[in-house]
Protein backbone atom coordinates (compact mmCIF):
# COMPACT_ATOMS: atom_id res chain seq x y z
CA UNK A 1 0.00 0.00 0.00
CA UNK A 2 2.88 2.21 0.22
CA UNK A 3 3.57 2.33 -3.47
CA UNK A 4 1.76 4.79 -5.35
CA UNK A 5 1.09 2.76 -8.58
CA UNK A 6 -0.52 -0.38 -6.30
CA UNK A 7 -3.53 -0.02 -5.07
CA UNK A 8 -3.96 -2.36 -2.56
CA UNK A 9 -7.44 -3.98 -1.15
CA UNK A 10 -7.39 -3.53 2.25
CA UNK A 11 -7.44 -5.91 5.02
CA UNK A 12 -10.97 -6.19 6.12
CA UNK A 13 -12.39 -6.66 2.86
CA UNK A 14 -10.03 -9.55 1.66
CA UNK A 15 -10.43 -10.89 5.28
CA UNK A 16 -13.96 -11.52 4.05
CA UNK A 17 -13.19 -14.52 2.12
CA UNK A 18 -10.76 -16.19 5.05
CA UNK A 19 -11.86 -20.03 5.09
CA UNK A 20 -14.38 -19.51 1.79
CA UNK A 21 -13.78 -22.21 -0.79
CA UNK A 22 -14.59 -19.18 -3.42
CA UNK A 23 -13.37 -18.57 -7.35
CA UNK A 24 -10.30 -16.35 -7.49
CA UNK A 25 -11.83 -14.33 -10.23
CA UNK A 26 -15.24 -13.77 -8.17
CA UNK A 27 -12.57 -12.39 -5.02
CA UNK A 28 -11.02 -9.97 -7.68
CA UNK A 29 -13.80 -8.93 -9.11
CA UNK A 30 -15.69 -8.05 -5.39
CA UNK A 31 -12.42 -6.71 -4.46
CA UNK A 32 -11.94 -5.26 -7.89
CA UNK A 33 -8.15 -6.12 -8.27
CA UNK A 34 -6.39 -7.61 -10.82
CA UNK A 35 -4.33 -9.90 -8.95
CA UNK A 36 -4.94 -12.07 -5.66
CA UNK A 37 -2.27 -12.94 -3.15
CA UNK A 38 -3.24 -16.35 -1.63
CA UNK A 39 -1.58 -18.80 0.84
CA UNK A 40 -1.67 -20.77 3.35
CA UNK A 41 -0.12 -21.50 7.51
CA UNK A 42 0.88 -24.54 8.87
CA UNK A 43 2.51 -25.06 12.37
CA UNK A 44 4.59 -27.43 14.11
CA UNK A 45 5.25 -26.47 17.63
CA UNK A 46 7.72 -23.52 17.25
CA UNK A 47 8.41 -23.78 13.67
CA UNK A 48 6.14 -22.46 10.81
CA UNK A 49 5.53 -22.66 6.98
CA UNK A 50 4.22 -20.53 4.96
CA UNK A 51 3.15 -20.92 1.58
CA UNK A 52 2.66 -17.79 -0.62
CA UNK A 53 1.57 -17.32 -4.06
CA UNK A 54 0.30 -14.40 -6.43
CA UNK A 55 -2.00 -15.47 -9.04
CA UNK A 56 -3.37 -13.05 -11.77
CA UNK A 57 -6.97 -13.10 -11.43
CA UNK A 58 -7.74 -12.66 -15.20
CA UNK A 59 -6.42 -16.49 -15.88
CA UNK A 60 -5.83 -17.89 -12.77
CA UNK A 61 -1.69 -18.02 -13.63
CA UNK A 62 0.67 -17.75 -10.73
CA UNK A 63 3.08 -14.58 -11.22
CA UNK A 64 4.94 -15.68 -8.40
CA UNK A 65 5.31 -17.78 -5.38
CA UNK A 66 7.87 -19.05 -3.02
CA UNK A 67 7.42 -21.45 0.17
CA UNK A 68 8.96 -19.40 4.09
CA UNK A 69 10.14 -22.03 6.65
CA UNK A 70 11.00 -20.88 9.62
CA UNK A 71 10.56 -20.58 13.69
CA UNK A 72 8.09 -18.05 15.66
CA UNK A 73 10.48 -16.42 16.59
CA UNK A 74 11.28 -14.74 13.30
CA UNK A 75 7.76 -14.08 12.50
CA UNK A 76 7.80 -10.61 12.04
CA UNK A 77 10.90 -10.94 9.54
CA UNK A 78 9.47 -12.83 7.55
CA UNK A 79 6.40 -11.27 7.09
CA UNK A 80 8.24 -8.34 5.85
CA UNK A 81 9.97 -10.77 3.46
CA UNK A 82 7.08 -11.74 2.27
CA UNK A 83 5.72 -8.41 1.73
CA UNK A 84 8.89 -7.25 -0.20
CA UNK A 85 8.58 -10.77 -2.71
CA UNK A 86 5.42 -9.71 -3.28
CA UNK A 87 6.19 -6.11 -4.40
CA UNK A 88 9.31 -6.88 -6.31
CA UNK A 89 6.92 -9.60 -8.06
CA UNK A 90 4.14 -6.96 -8.64
CA UNK A 91 6.70 -4.22 -9.38
CA UNK A 92 8.30 -6.39 -12.54
CA UNK A 93 5.03 -7.62 -13.50
CA UNK A 94 3.88 -6.81 -17.01
CA UNK A 95 0.68 -5.45 -15.53
CA UNK A 96 2.55 -2.48 -14.55
CA UNK A 97 3.05 0.03 -16.66
CA UNK A 98 6.26 1.83 -15.71
CA UNK A 99 8.01 -1.23 -14.17
CA UNK A 100 10.99 -1.09 -11.55
CA UNK A 101 12.26 -2.15 -8.43
CA UNK A 102 11.86 -2.72 -4.72
CA UNK A 103 15.12 -0.62 -4.11
CA UNK A 104 13.93 2.12 -6.78
CA UNK A 105 10.79 2.83 -4.14
CA UNK A 106 12.92 3.47 -1.66
CA UNK A 107 10.36 2.13 0.47
CA UNK A 108 11.20 -0.31 3.07
CA UNK A 109 9.02 -3.02 3.20
CA UNK A 110 8.86 -3.58 7.07
CA UNK A 111 5.14 -3.26 9.02
CA UNK A 112 5.52 -0.30 11.38
CA UNK A 113 4.17 -0.30 14.46
CA UNK A 114 4.65 -4.03 15.01
CA UNK A 115 5.69 -6.15 17.71
CA UNK A 116 8.23 -9.45 18.29
CA UNK A 117 6.29 -10.83 21.62
CA UNK A 118 4.19 -13.38 19.98
CA UNK A 119 1.76 -13.24 22.76
CA UNK A 120 1.58 -9.31 21.96
CA UNK A 121 0.76 -10.45 18.79
CA UNK A 122 -2.05 -12.76 19.30
CA UNK A 123 -4.10 -10.61 22.26
CA UNK A 124 -3.52 -8.08 19.54
CA UNK A 125 -5.60 -10.13 16.68
CA UNK A 126 -7.94 -11.68 19.43
CA UNK A 127 -8.81 -7.89 20.08
CA UNK A 128 -9.37 -7.09 16.75
CA UNK A 129 -11.79 -10.03 16.26
CA UNK A 130 -13.86 -9.13 19.30
CA UNK A 131 -14.11 -5.45 18.31
CA UNK A 132 -15.53 -6.35 15.07
CA UNK A 133 -18.50 -7.77 16.61
CA UNK A 134 -19.62 -4.48 17.46
CA UNK A 135 -21.33 -5.59 20.37
CA UNK A 136 -21.10 -4.39 24.07
CA UNK A 137 -19.31 -7.76 25.28
CA UNK A 138 -17.27 -7.57 21.97
CA UNK A 139 -15.81 -4.05 23.02
CA UNK A 140 -15.08 -5.22 26.64
CA UNK A 141 -13.26 -8.21 25.49
CA UNK A 142 -11.31 -6.05 22.92
CA UNK A 143 -10.57 -3.88 25.73
CA UNK A 144 -9.29 -6.59 28.03
CA UNK A 145 -7.21 -8.49 25.32
CA UNK A 146 -5.80 -4.94 23.67
CA UNK A 147 -4.66 -3.85 26.92
CA UNK A 148 -3.15 -7.00 27.79
CA UNK A 149 -1.32 -6.24 24.11
CA UNK A 150 0.33 -3.30 25.36
CA UNK A 151 0.92 -4.40 28.91
CA UNK A 152 3.15 -7.32 27.68
CA UNK A 153 4.58 -5.02 24.58
CA UNK A 154 4.28 -0.98 25.24
CA UNK A 155 5.84 -0.28 22.48
CA UNK A 156 3.53 -1.80 19.81
CA UNK A 157 2.22 0.93 18.04
CA UNK A 158 -0.51 -1.05 16.27
CA UNK A 159 -2.25 -2.10 19.45
CA UNK A 160 -2.16 1.04 20.84
CA UNK A 161 -4.56 2.43 17.85
CA UNK A 162 -7.20 -0.47 18.35
CA UNK A 163 -6.95 0.10 21.99
CA UNK A 164 -7.80 3.92 21.35
CA UNK A 165 -11.11 2.35 19.08
CA UNK A 166 -11.93 0.24 21.33
CA UNK A 167 -12.23 3.06 24.19
CA UNK A 168 -14.40 5.10 21.77
CA UNK A 169 -16.34 1.90 21.16
CA UNK A 170 -16.86 1.79 25.08
CA UNK A 171 -18.97 4.89 24.88
CA UNK A 172 -20.97 4.53 21.29
CA UNK A 173 -21.90 0.87 22.16
CA UNK A 174 -20.93 0.19 25.97
CA UNK A 175 -21.89 1.99 29.42
CA UNK A 176 -18.75 3.64 29.51
CA UNK A 177 -19.13 7.06 30.69
CA UNK A 178 -17.98 9.56 27.79
CA UNK A 179 -15.42 11.54 29.22
CA UNK A 180 -13.75 8.62 30.69
CA UNK A 181 -13.68 6.89 27.60
CA UNK A 182 -12.50 9.81 25.58
CA UNK A 183 -9.58 10.44 27.87
CA UNK A 184 -8.63 6.77 27.61
CA UNK A 185 -8.63 7.04 23.61
CA UNK A 186 -6.83 10.30 23.85
CA UNK A 187 -3.87 8.31 26.03
CA UNK A 188 -3.84 5.38 23.39
CA UNK A 189 -3.72 7.58 20.48
CA UNK A 190 -1.00 9.88 22.00
CA UNK A 191 0.99 6.42 22.65
CA UNK A 192 0.85 5.38 19.04
CA UNK A 193 1.75 8.36 17.67
CA UNK A 194 4.62 9.11 19.70
CA UNK A 195 5.78 5.43 18.74
CA UNK A 196 5.18 5.51 15.04
CA UNK A 197 4.49 9.18 13.55
CA UNK A 198 5.31 7.73 10.03
CA UNK A 199 2.14 4.67 10.70
CA UNK A 200 -0.92 6.37 9.14
CA UNK A 201 -3.61 4.62 11.19
CA UNK A 202 -1.38 6.12 14.38
CA UNK A 203 -2.37 9.29 12.66
CA UNK A 204 -6.03 8.40 12.18
CA UNK A 205 -7.10 7.35 15.71
CA UNK A 206 -5.25 10.76 17.28
CA UNK A 207 -7.37 12.56 14.80
CA UNK A 208 -10.10 10.77 15.87
CA UNK A 209 -9.63 10.79 19.53
CA UNK A 210 -8.65 14.73 19.27
CA UNK A 211 -12.12 15.55 17.64
CA UNK A 212 -13.91 13.04 20.55
CA UNK A 213 -12.29 14.76 23.03
CA UNK A 214 -13.63 18.58 21.74
CA UNK A 215 -9.81 20.07 21.39
CA UNK A 216 -9.45 22.20 18.68
CA UNK A 217 -9.83 21.38 15.37
CA UNK A 218 -6.45 22.55 14.11
CA UNK A 219 -5.03 19.43 15.74
CA UNK A 220 -7.21 17.60 13.86
CA UNK A 221 -7.10 18.64 10.45
CA UNK A 222 -3.26 18.25 10.41
CA UNK A 223 -3.27 14.58 11.82
CA UNK A 224 -5.64 14.22 8.81
CA UNK A 225 -3.77 15.42 6.43
CA UNK A 226 -0.18 14.07 7.73
CA UNK A 227 -2.11 10.35 7.47
CA UNK A 228 -3.25 10.93 3.92
CA UNK A 229 0.29 12.37 2.62
CA UNK A 230 2.32 9.51 4.94
CA UNK A 231 -0.54 6.52 2.94
CA UNK A 232 -2.57 8.19 -0.40
CA UNK A 233 -4.04 4.83 -1.06
CA UNK A 234 -4.91 3.95 3.07
CA UNK A 235 -8.57 3.97 2.84
CA UNK A 236 -8.54 4.62 6.25
CA UNK A 237 -6.37 7.90 5.54
CA UNK A 238 -9.29 9.22 2.60
CA UNK A 239 -12.31 8.63 5.01
CA UNK A 240 -10.66 10.27 8.01
CA UNK A 241 -9.90 13.15 5.40
CA UNK A 242 -13.89 12.69 3.86
CA UNK A 243 -15.02 13.69 7.35
CA UNK A 244 -12.77 16.96 7.64
CA UNK A 245 -13.75 18.14 4.28
CA UNK A 246 -17.77 17.79 5.82
CA UNK A 247 -16.39 19.48 9.00
CA UNK A 248 -15.66 21.92 6.09
CA UNK A 249 -18.83 22.12 4.67
CA UNK A 250 -17.36 20.29 1.93
CA UNK A 251 -20.18 17.86 1.30
CA UNK A 252 -19.48 16.77 -2.24
CA UNK A 253 -16.09 16.25 -1.88
CA UNK A 254 -16.53 14.13 0.95
CA UNK A 255 -18.71 11.75 -1.09
CA UNK A 256 -15.97 11.80 -3.25
CA UNK A 257 -13.31 10.68 -0.88
CA UNK A 258 -15.32 8.29 1.15
CA UNK A 259 -16.34 6.02 -2.69
CA UNK A 260 -12.20 5.90 -3.37
CA UNK A 261 -11.49 4.77 0.25
CA UNK A 262 -14.59 2.28 -1.13
CA UNK A 263 -12.36 1.37 -4.18
CA UNK A 264 -9.93 0.14 -1.62
CA UNK A 265 -11.82 -1.54 0.92
CA UNK A 266 -15.46 -2.88 -0.59
CA UNK A 267 -16.64 -4.73 2.01
CA UNK A 268 -15.32 -3.20 4.99
CA UNK A 269 -18.93 -2.50 7.25
CA UNK A 270 -17.66 0.80 8.95
CA UNK A 271 -16.29 2.46 5.63
CA UNK A 272 -19.80 1.07 4.09
CA UNK A 273 -21.19 3.40 6.90
CA UNK A 274 -19.39 5.96 6.24
CA UNK A 275 -20.83 6.09 2.54
CA UNK A 276 -24.42 6.02 3.27
CA UNK A 277 -23.71 9.10 6.10
CA UNK A 278 -22.08 11.02 3.06
CA UNK A 279 -24.52 9.87 0.02
CA UNK A 280 -27.56 11.12 3.50
CA UNK A 281 -25.47 14.70 3.41
CA UNK A 282 -26.00 15.23 0.04
CA UNK A 283 -29.55 14.16 -0.32
CA UNK A 284 -28.85 10.93 -2.00
CA UNK A 285 -31.44 9.31 0.55
CA UNK A 286 -32.67 6.30 -1.32
CA UNK A 287 -29.10 5.12 -2.17
CA UNK A 288 -27.93 5.58 1.34
CA UNK A 289 -30.87 3.60 3.18
CA UNK A 290 -30.09 0.99 0.53
CA UNK A 291 -26.72 1.13 1.57
CA UNK A 292 -26.86 1.09 5.16
CA UNK A 293 -29.74 -1.50 4.72
CA UNK A 294 -27.58 -4.53 3.30
CA UNK A 295 -24.60 -3.95 5.36
CA UNK A 296 -27.37 -4.28 8.46
CA UNK A 297 -28.73 -7.65 6.60
CA UNK A 298 -24.90 -8.95 6.20
CA UNK A 299 -24.18 -8.07 9.92
CA UNK A 300 -27.48 -9.05 11.93
CA UNK A 301 -25.49 -9.37 15.28
CA UNK A 302 -23.24 -5.98 15.12
CA UNK A 303 -25.80 -3.69 16.86
CA UNK A 304 -23.39 -0.45 15.80
CA UNK A 305 -24.51 -1.00 12.38
CA UNK A 306 -28.24 -1.76 13.36
CA UNK A 307 -27.97 1.65 15.51
CA UNK A 308 -26.60 3.15 12.46
CA UNK A 309 -29.73 2.36 10.44
CA UNK A 310 -32.07 3.28 13.03
CA UNK A 311 -30.10 7.01 12.92
CA UNK A 312 -30.37 7.44 9.20
CA UNK A 313 -33.71 6.34 8.47
CA UNK A 314 -34.48 9.44 11.37
CA UNK A 315 -32.42 11.92 9.48
CA UNK A 316 -34.54 10.55 6.47
CA UNK A 317 -37.61 11.77 8.23
CA UNK A 318 -38.83 7.99 8.87
CA UNK A 319 -38.93 8.76 12.55
CA UNK A 320 -41.38 5.86 12.98
CA UNK A 321 -39.40 3.13 11.40
CA UNK A 322 -36.29 5.06 13.56
CA UNK A 323 -38.18 4.02 16.43
CA UNK A 324 -39.02 0.73 15.30
CA UNK A 325 -35.64 -0.31 14.66
CA UNK A 326 -34.43 0.65 18.14
CA UNK A 327 -37.02 -0.71 20.12
CA UNK A 328 -36.57 -4.06 18.17
CA UNK A 329 -32.53 -3.91 18.98
CA UNK A 330 -33.94 -2.65 22.97
CA UNK A 331 -36.01 -6.16 22.89
CA UNK A 332 -32.92 -8.14 22.77
CA UNK A 333 -30.23 -5.48 24.28
CA UNK A 334 -33.05 -3.66 27.00
CA UNK A 335 -29.63 -1.69 28.43
CA UNK A 336 -28.01 -0.65 24.97
CA UNK A 337 -27.99 3.19 25.69
CA UNK A 338 -26.72 3.52 21.98
CA UNK A 339 -30.64 2.55 21.12
CA UNK A 340 -32.22 3.95 24.19
CA UNK A 341 -31.08 7.86 23.58
CA UNK A 342 -32.49 8.10 20.07
CA UNK A 343 -35.69 6.54 20.89
CA UNK A 344 -35.93 8.91 23.42
CA UNK A 345 -35.20 12.09 21.18
CA UNK A 346 -37.75 10.83 18.20
CA UNK A 347 -40.74 10.74 20.91
CA UNK A 348 -39.77 13.55 21.53
CA UNK A 349 -39.70 15.17 17.99
CA UNK A 350 -43.01 13.37 17.44
CA UNK A 351 -44.38 15.55 20.34
CA UNK A 352 -45.35 12.22 22.64
CA UNK A 353 -43.50 13.63 25.61
CA UNK A 354 -44.13 11.46 28.00
CA UNK A 355 -42.90 8.40 26.12
CA UNK A 356 -39.07 10.51 25.55
CA UNK A 357 -39.26 11.05 29.59
CA UNK A 358 -39.53 7.20 30.17
CA UNK A 359 -36.83 6.48 28.06
CA UNK A 360 -34.81 8.86 29.73
CA UNK A 361 -35.29 7.87 33.23
CA UNK A 362 -34.44 3.97 31.91
CA UNK A 363 -31.34 5.53 30.76
CA UNK A 364 -30.51 7.70 34.05
CA UNK A 365 -31.29 4.62 35.79
CA UNK A 366 -28.68 2.55 33.58
CA UNK A 367 -25.88 5.51 33.58
CA UNK A 368 -26.88 8.41 35.62
CA UNK A 369 -23.83 10.21 34.68
CA UNK A 370 -24.57 9.93 30.87
CA UNK A 371 -27.76 11.88 30.81
CA UNK A 372 -27.33 15.02 32.55
CA UNK A 373 -27.27 16.91 29.35
CA UNK A 374 -29.87 15.46 27.75
CA UNK A 375 -32.09 15.84 30.56
CA UNK A 376 -31.01 19.70 30.18
CA UNK A 377 -31.69 19.52 26.64
CA UNK A 378 -35.11 17.80 27.47
CA UNK A 379 -36.01 20.24 30.20
CA UNK A 380 -35.23 23.11 28.06
CA UNK A 381 -37.81 21.66 25.42
CA UNK A 382 -40.68 21.05 28.36
CA UNK A 383 -39.50 24.38 29.95
CA UNK A 384 -39.11 23.12 33.60
CA UNK A 385 -36.93 26.04 35.28
CA UNK A 386 -35.95 23.90 38.02
CA UNK A 387 -34.73 21.22 35.81
CA UNK A 388 -33.03 23.44 33.96
CA UNK A 389 -30.51 24.81 36.81
CA UNK A 390 -30.32 21.16 38.74
CA UNK A 391 -29.07 19.06 35.38
CA UNK A 392 -27.47 22.24 33.49
CA UNK A 393 -25.25 22.35 36.75
CA UNK A 394 -24.79 18.83 37.07
CA UNK A 395 -23.40 18.15 33.41
CA UNK A 396 -21.50 21.26 33.84
CA UNK A 397 -19.80 20.12 37.19
CA UNK A 398 -19.17 16.45 34.98
CA UNK A 399 -17.53 18.71 31.80
CA UNK A 400 -14.90 20.38 34.09
CA UNK A 401 -14.15 17.10 36.17
CA UNK A 402 -13.01 15.74 32.95
CA UNK A 403 -13.35 17.66 29.66
CA UNK A 404 -11.80 19.71 27.29
CA UNK A 405 -11.63 23.22 28.14
CA UNK A 406 -13.46 23.79 24.91
CA UNK A 407 -16.15 21.42 25.37
CA UNK A 408 -16.76 23.00 28.68
CA UNK A 409 -16.99 26.42 27.84
CA UNK A 410 -19.29 25.92 24.87
CA UNK A 411 -21.53 24.01 27.42
CA UNK A 412 -21.42 26.88 30.06
CA UNK A 413 -21.76 29.18 27.59
CA UNK A 414 -25.18 27.51 26.80
CA UNK A 415 -26.39 27.21 30.72
CA UNK A 416 -25.41 30.61 31.60
CA UNK A 417 -27.94 31.62 28.46
CA UNK A 418 -30.42 29.43 29.94
CA UNK A 419 -30.07 30.44 33.28
CA UNK A 420 -30.61 34.06 32.01
CA UNK A 421 -27.20 35.22 32.07
CA UNK A 422 -26.09 36.40 28.59
CA UNK A 423 -23.06 38.02 29.57
CA UNK A 424 -21.74 35.10 30.76
CA UNK A 425 -22.67 33.27 27.18
CA UNK A 426 -20.74 36.57 25.50
CA UNK A 427 -17.73 36.13 27.38
CA UNK A 428 -16.99 32.87 26.63
CA UNK A 429 -18.00 32.76 22.88
CA UNK A 430 -16.96 36.26 21.77
CA UNK A 431 -13.43 35.20 21.76
CA UNK A 432 -13.95 32.27 19.77
CA UNK A 433 -15.27 34.87 16.49
CA UNK A 434 -11.29 35.08 16.58
CA UNK A 435 -10.89 31.86 15.86
CA UNK A 436 -12.05 29.81 13.00
CA UNK A 437 -15.30 28.67 14.68
CA UNK A 438 -15.34 25.01 12.93
CA UNK A 439 -16.29 22.32 15.52
CA UNK A 440 -17.68 19.39 14.36
CA UNK A 441 -21.45 18.48 14.05
CA UNK A 442 -24.08 17.25 11.55
CA UNK A 443 -25.05 18.64 9.06
CA UNK A 444 -24.24 22.51 9.13
CA UNK A 445 -25.12 23.15 12.57
CA UNK A 446 -23.44 26.36 14.22
CA UNK A 447 -25.44 25.92 17.44
CA UNK A 448 -22.03 28.40 19.09
CA UNK A 449 -23.09 31.03 16.66
CA UNK A 450 -26.95 30.81 17.42
CA UNK A 451 -25.92 30.80 21.49
CA UNK A 452 -23.96 33.88 21.20
CA UNK A 453 -26.52 35.82 18.88
CA UNK A 454 -29.36 35.19 21.27
CA UNK A 455 -27.06 36.59 24.14
CA UNK A 456 -26.59 39.73 21.94
CA UNK A 457 -30.27 40.25 21.20
CA UNK A 458 -31.06 39.46 25.19
CA UNK A 459 -28.44 42.39 25.61
CA UNK A 460 -29.88 44.53 22.99
CA UNK A 461 -26.99 44.82 21.05
CA UNK A 462 -28.81 44.15 17.43
CA UNK A 463 -26.04 45.05 15.37
CA UNK A 464 -23.09 42.36 16.80
CA UNK A 465 -26.58 40.05 16.53
CA UNK A 466 -26.88 41.08 13.07
CA UNK A 467 -23.27 40.15 12.12
CA UNK A 468 -23.25 37.14 13.67
CA UNK A 469 -26.72 35.62 11.99
CA UNK A 470 -25.39 36.85 9.02
CA UNK A 471 -21.74 34.85 8.70
CA UNK A 472 -24.29 31.83 10.35
CA UNK A 473 -26.66 32.14 6.93
CA UNK A 474 -23.03 32.23 4.61
CA UNK A 475 -22.32 29.31 6.38
CA UNK A 476 -25.90 27.74 5.68
CA UNK A 477 -25.67 28.59 1.68
CA UNK A 478 -21.65 27.76 1.46
CA UNK A 479 -23.04 24.45 2.16
CA UNK A 480 -25.84 24.30 0.35
CA UNK A 481 -23.28 25.01 -2.68
CA UNK A 482 -21.75 22.83 -1.27
CA UNK A 483 -24.41 19.51 -1.86
CA UNK A 484 -25.72 19.77 1.32
CA UNK A 485 -29.30 18.17 1.12
CA UNK A 486 -31.60 21.26 2.03
CA UNK A 487 -33.40 19.60 4.37
CA UNK A 488 -30.29 19.50 6.57
CA UNK A 489 -29.65 22.95 6.61
CA UNK A 490 -33.76 23.79 7.40
CA UNK A 491 -33.23 23.65 11.27
CA UNK A 492 -30.86 26.25 10.93
CA UNK A 493 -32.96 28.48 8.61
CA UNK A 494 -35.76 28.85 11.02
CA UNK A 495 -33.46 29.80 13.85
CA UNK A 496 -31.00 32.29 12.16
CA UNK A 497 -34.85 33.94 11.02
CA UNK A 498 -36.34 33.56 14.75
CA UNK A 499 -33.02 35.07 16.32
CA UNK A 500 -33.35 37.89 13.49
CA UNK A 501 -36.89 38.47 14.87
CA UNK A 502 -38.08 38.51 11.32
CA UNK A 503 -41.92 37.58 11.98
CA UNK A 504 -42.96 36.93 8.24
CA UNK A 505 -39.21 35.49 7.20
CA UNK A 506 -39.67 32.74 10.44
CA UNK A 507 -42.98 31.33 9.49
CA UNK A 508 -41.81 30.86 5.51
CA UNK A 509 -39.00 28.98 6.60
CA UNK A 510 -41.07 27.01 9.15
CA UNK A 511 -43.64 26.34 6.39
CA UNK A 512 -41.28 25.74 4.28
CA UNK A 513 -39.43 22.96 6.59
CA UNK A 514 -42.68 21.36 7.69
CA UNK A 515 -42.88 20.86 4.07
CA UNK A 516 -39.61 19.11 3.53
CA UNK A 517 -40.25 17.35 7.08
CA UNK A 518 -36.74 18.96 8.49
CA UNK A 519 -36.51 17.89 11.64
CA UNK A 520 -37.20 21.07 13.78
CA UNK A 521 -35.35 21.39 16.82
CA UNK A 522 -35.33 24.40 18.66
CA UNK A 523 -33.19 23.69 21.88
CA UNK A 524 -31.00 26.24 21.33
CA UNK A 525 -34.37 29.39 21.39
CA UNK A 526 -35.76 30.60 24.37
CA UNK A 527 -39.22 30.34 22.16
CA UNK A 528 -41.33 32.99 23.60
CA UNK A 529 -38.43 35.70 22.96
CA UNK A 530 -37.41 34.55 19.94
CA UNK A 531 -40.88 34.67 18.38
CA UNK A 532 -42.15 37.51 20.45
Amino acid sequence: AQVPELRVAARTSSFKFKNKNEDIREIAAMLGVAMVLEGSVQRQGERVRITVQLIRAEDGSHIWSKVYDDTLDDIFRVQDEIASGVAEALLGSSAMADSRSVAETGIEFKGLGGTSNVAAYDAFLKGQEALSEGTPDGVNKALVLLQLAVELDPEFARAWVELSRASHGSASIGNEIWQTAQKEALHAAEKARALEPQMASAQVAYAYAVRLSGIDSEQFSDAILKANELEPNNAEALVALAELRATQRKYREALLLTEKAILINPLDTDLNIDLAYNKMNVGLVEESLSGISRVAREQPEDLAVQADLARLNAMAGNRFEAIKLNQQMLEDNPNMLRALFPTAWQHLYLSDVEAADQYLKRIELLAPMRAFDDRFYFCRLTGDPVCIEEFGKRYLELLREGDSQERTERFEAEYALAMGNPERSIELLEPKLEEDFVFFSEGSNDFDFFTLAIAYNQKGEKEKRDNILAIAEARVNESLANGLWPKMAADDQVMIAAISGDAGLTARRMALAIDIDARLSVIMIDSHKAFD
